[in-house]
Protein backbone atom coordinates (compact mmCIF):
# COMPACT_ATOMS: atom_id res chain seq x y z
CA UNK A 1 0.00 0.00 0.00
CA UNK A 2 2.80 2.25 0.74
CA UNK A 3 4.53 2.30 -2.20
CA UNK A 4 0.41 2.95 -4.13
CA UNK A 5 0.43 5.79 -2.04
CA UNK A 6 3.46 7.57 -3.30
CA UNK A 7 3.07 6.83 -6.79
CA UNK A 8 -0.42 8.49 -6.02
CA UNK A 9 1.55 11.69 -5.03
CA UNK A 10 1.48 11.00 -0.93
CA UNK A 11 4.88 11.74 -0.59
CA UNK A 12 6.38 12.27 2.90
CA UNK A 13 6.33 16.47 3.85
CA UNK A 14 3.16 16.75 1.28
CA UNK A 15 0.41 18.35 2.64
CA UNK A 16 -2.91 16.86 2.77
CA UNK A 17 -6.38 17.82 3.62
CA UNK A 18 -9.84 16.24 3.65
CA UNK A 19 -11.97 18.00 0.65
CA UNK A 20 -15.29 15.67 1.07
CA UNK A 21 -16.66 12.13 1.94
CA UNK A 22 -19.23 10.33 0.03
CA UNK A 23 -22.54 9.52 1.78
CA UNK A 24 -21.73 6.01 3.44
CA UNK A 25 -18.71 7.32 4.27
CA UNK A 26 -16.65 5.83 1.73
CA UNK A 27 -14.63 6.94 -0.45
CA UNK A 28 -13.31 9.64 0.91
CA UNK A 29 -11.67 12.74 -1.11
CA UNK A 30 -7.88 14.28 -0.67
CA UNK A 31 -6.23 17.29 -1.51
CA UNK A 32 -3.06 17.07 -2.02
CA UNK A 33 -0.54 19.94 -1.68
CA UNK A 34 -1.05 23.28 -2.36
CA UNK A 35 -4.52 22.32 -4.03
CA UNK A 36 -2.67 20.98 -7.25
CA UNK A 37 -4.14 17.21 -6.74
CA UNK A 38 -7.18 15.50 -5.69
CA UNK A 39 -7.19 12.22 -4.60
CA UNK A 40 -10.19 9.46 -3.84
CA UNK A 41 -9.26 6.27 -1.79
CA UNK A 42 -11.04 4.37 0.51
CA UNK A 43 -11.64 4.42 4.20
CA UNK A 44 -8.86 1.81 4.90
CA UNK A 45 -6.74 3.55 2.46
CA UNK A 46 -6.43 6.77 3.88
CA UNK A 47 -5.71 5.50 7.66
CA UNK A 48 -2.54 3.80 6.29
CA UNK A 49 -1.80 8.01 5.98
CA UNK A 50 0.21 8.46 8.84
CA UNK A 51 -0.39 12.79 9.47
CA UNK A 52 2.19 14.43 11.99
CA UNK A 53 1.25 17.83 13.04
Amino acid sequence: MALKLLEMGCIPGTQVRLNSRAPLGCPITLVLGNEDYTLSLRVSEAATILLKA
